[in-house]
């Protein structure tokens, strides 16, 4: 079967089979859509939906996780940040974890801030 998966880089027709693994999936449109060296993990979702499926059904099928031919998914990378980096991160006006997607500039260094308590 074939699945649409959209990325930033454009849309991936994927070839599939109902009873391969959801990472499966996320490995084959890897080798299309490399993942940068800034992110640390990736989502699939159905298009218009909120539920990563790389989450709620890591180990299982792709039939178990309600993608059939002809399905529309989007995949994208994101990083997970520390405490710390999350302090930096808004000190130089980033909002992460606001639920809304942003841009992570490249040149971005975190580093310890002394002086603050929990640090």
């Amino acid at each position: 079967m074939k699945v649409t998966v959209k990325c930033t880089s454009g849309s991936y027709e994927i070839e599939v089979d109902k009873d391969e693994l959801v990472s499966d999936l996320v490995r084959k449109t890897r080798e299309r859509h490399p993942r940068p060296n800034w992110a640390n993990g990736v989502q699939l979702k159905h298009e218009g939906q909120a539920e990563d499926l790389v989450e709620s059904f890591e180990g299982r099928t792709l039939q178990e996780a309600g993608i059939f031919d002809g399905a529309h998914l989007r995949m994208e990378y994101y990083k997970q940040v520390s405490t710390e980096e999350v302090r930096h991160l808004r000190m130089t006006g980033i909002q992460p974890n606001s639920g809304k997607a942003f841009l992570m500039p490249k040149d971005v260094q975190v580093t310890p801030i002394l002086g603050i308590a929990g640090l």
